[in-house]
């Protein structure tokens, strides 16, 4: 088991410990350069179980990252890149995982083997709302969207 100020794994219902893991692939280096840097990696969450001592890991495939690095007379430090859309992973208690990604609005049950057991899409999102006379989204309340079919609606009087 690891921990640190936060305990990162979790135990599913078989007691079983599982704890994610990466293998970097293409590393900047440490330090890295100053600048933006983006490298990639496998994800992993690893399981033992208590009981037997076994081991397994199930493979997430790759994840893609990118920071931006800078130097200081005191040293060096990084600042990450907002709004990166990156997948979640969550082990489910009763086996398998769920697994959201930002970007696709859909939630997805997967079994310990990967295949596909439970889909969640979201519905419609509505895109393209505009206000009335120009005025901004914060302080407009009365204005024109258009719903996913690019019907006109009103949603405030």
């Amino acid at each position: 088991m690891t921990y640190g100020y936060i305990w990162d794994g979790v135990f599913d219902n078989r007691d079983r410990y599982w704890r994610t893991t990466t293998h970097g692939e293409d590393d900047p280096g440490y330090p890295p350069p100053p600048g933006l840097s983006s490298w990639s990696e496998r994800r992993y969450y690893k399981s033992y179980e208590l009981s037997s001592g076994a081991t397994d890991s199930v493979y997430f495939g790759k994840a893609s990252f990118q920071v931006y690095a800078y130097t200081t007379p005191a040293g060096w430090g990084f600042l990450p890149i907002p709004f990166q859309a990156v997948e979640l992973i969550d082990v489910n208690p009763s086996g398998g995982f769920w697994r959201a990604h930002p970007a696709s609005y859909r939630i997805v049950r997967t079994g310990e083997g990967g295949d596909t057991l439970v889909v969640i899409e979201a519905g419609c999102l509505c895109t393209g709302s505009r206000t009335r006379i120009g005025r901004p989204m914060s302080t407009a309340l009365s204005k024109t969207v258009r719903n996913c079919a690019g019907r006109r609606k009103r949603s405030l009087p």
